[in-house]
């Protein structure tokens, strides 16, 4: 029991990093184009218009999959209560991967709606 309480505490620490950090960025907003902190990739950066969009728009999608994330991680880990120690492990990590898989792709929506709403030099589409 003393692990698969550990290991539920450790996978939903992705998803509460995510909701965080999602209600940071969307509260936050960073000054200006920088090379710290925010979704810095060269679209996001062009100019302060796409550094604006960006982080609204990542801030915003990071919040929802996170908050989508806990009660799934949650269910996943109900599934595995009472099982052995071998699978609970394995249960877990992937469980942990998929989570680290999401946070990753989210990057693709966001470059998806930059170029939709941004020329490929960051002037803003008619």
């Amino acid at each position: 029991m003393e692990l698969w309480i550990f290991l539920l505490c450790m996978d939903l620490l992705i998803p509460i990093t995510m909701i965080c950090i999602g209600k940071y960025y969307a509260y936050n907003k960073t000054k200006s184009i920088n090379m710290v902190s925010g979704y810095r990739t060269n679209m996001s950066m062009k100019n302060e218009d796409t550094w604006v969009f960006a982080q609204k728009y990542f801030s915003r999608l990071w919040y929802m999959c996170g908050m989508i994330l806990i009660p799934i991680s949650v269910i996943v880990m109900l599934l595995a209560l009472g099982k052995d120690k071998v699978l609970i492990n394995k249960i877990g990590t992937v469980l942990c991967f998929a989570q680290v898989f999401v946070a990753v792709v989210t990057i693709i929506p966001t470059e998806v709606a930059l170029r939709k709403r941004f020329d490929k030099n960051g002037k803003q589409k008619p």
